[in-house]
């Protein structure tokens, strides 16, 4: 959906727990992707994000919460 939003000359305000895991997007839209370093773990880290995006962007027309969790365990056959 970011590439999408991003292709199509949408701002696109993203979150990322490993920031160099965006590099190749931010090469290719610049200042189209808005980045910040998000846990979503860490509440304060949360409420400091959300701050600094409306704080940068003035504006923010729709948020999509994507946080995914996995659990993965080996099964000994």
């Amino acid at each position: 959906m970011t590439e999408q939003l991003l292709a199509r000359g949408d701002r696109v305000a993203g979150t990322t727990r490993k920031m160099d895991a965006m590099d190749d997007l931010k090469e290719k839209y610049g200042d189209l992707l808005w980045l910040d370093h998000l846990d979503m773990t860490d509440r304060a880290g949360i409420q400091r994000v959300v701050s600094n995006a409306f704080a940068d962007l003035g504006k923010i027309d729709v948020i999509v919460s994507n946080a995914g969790y996995g659990l993965f365990a080996l099964r000994k056959s």
